[in-house]
């Protein structure tokens, strides 16, 4: 099985966002989750991942429905990264700080749109705001 995460930046803050919600949609496991800056729109359950990269444009839409409903902008991007995979889960999983030692079987920029293995332990990787002075 695969998932669609899809994180997407709010421009202003949204300090009152701090659970995971169910969604109520065509499928039955969507949520939305705040993963700070960014609000990430998972879409679970797809038996390939051409399926769930086919979901990528509606999602998108959906994001930006949204949007002008509730009169909040949003950064997004709308490409999806590829998962690069290490040749050894257990080794990258001792060296990628956070991942408490697990096996880490693919690592992906957590700023972007991916198609994502289920049953795989998956490193999401962000950066804070570039500036140079």
């Amino acid at each position: 099985m695969y998932q669609l995460r899809f994180p997407f930046r709010p421009v202003h803050e949204t300090t009152e966002f701090s659970n995971t919600l169910h969604l109520k949609a065509e499928r039955d496991d969507a949520t939305l989750q705040p993963h700070s800056p960014y609000i990430v729109l998972n879409l679970c359950g797809f038996p390939s991942e051409a399926d769930a990269a086919e979901s990528l444009p509606r999602a998108w839409g959906t994001i930006m429905v949204a949007s002008v409903l509730v009169g909040q902008g949003f950064q997004v991007e709308s490409f999806l990264d590829r998962i690069h995979y290490p040749p050894d889960p257990e080794k990258a999983g001792k060296h990628l700080t956070g991942s408490a030692g697990r096996p880490i079987h693919g690592i992906v920029n957590g700023n972007l749109p991916a198609v994502v293995p289920s049953d795989k332990k998956i490193s999401f990787v962000t950066a804070g705001e570039v500036s140079l002075k």
